[in-house]
């Protein structure tokens, strides 16, 4: 993006700073009753939008340039960073760790999943019951648990007593 394509008017397309627009009513505000002199008033307006105006450019003549240059090189050092120390770390590390990956999934498969699917089998079997009752505002009461039972592959509740 060169100099001459910027837009002079809209210079936060992105808005990436809303939070920071703060204008005279966002700041100062006088409710119903308890009013200062007109004249006051406007003063304090002019004086509030002028002493911001003035300080910003100043602050921007002094720091802008400076900052930019600043925060130009640490998306350079961080760009460079990336590009040049962490992606190949990354990838030695992914090659270096693949066997010691197939080694860890194989005895996890091995030892742990069939232990890990008898939970799941038995935790698939409890059914929760959950009623809305009418009368306390709206809210859904837990009611029970309920473990369930299988007769030739057809889930059945047992008989409650």
């Amino acid at each position: 993006m060169d100099p001459e394509s910027l837009d002079m008017v809209n210079r936060d397309p992105q808005e990436l700073n809303p939070h920071v627009r703060a204008k005279y009513d966002d700041v100062f505000a006088e409710p119903r009753g308890t009013h200062s002199m007109d004249g006051v008033w406007r003063c304090a307006f002019r004086t509030f939008s002028g002493g911001k105006s003035c300080c910003y450019k100043v602050l921007t003549v002094i720091c802008a340039v400076p900052t930019a240059l600043i925060c130009g090189f640490m998306f350079a050092f961080m760009s460079f960073e990336q590009i040049w120390c962490i992606t190949p770390m990354l990838k030695n590390l992914r090659i270096s760790m693949s066997p010691y990956k197939k080694c860890l999934t194989t005895v996890l498969s091995a030892f742990c999943a069939p232990g890990l699917e008898a939970c799941g089998a038995c935790c698939s079997k409890i059914r929760i019951t959950l009623t809305h009752d009418g009368d306390s505002g709206g809210a859904t009461h837990f009611t029970k648990v309920v473990p369930m039972t299988t007769v030739e592959n057809d889930v059945i509740p047992p008989k409650e007593a």
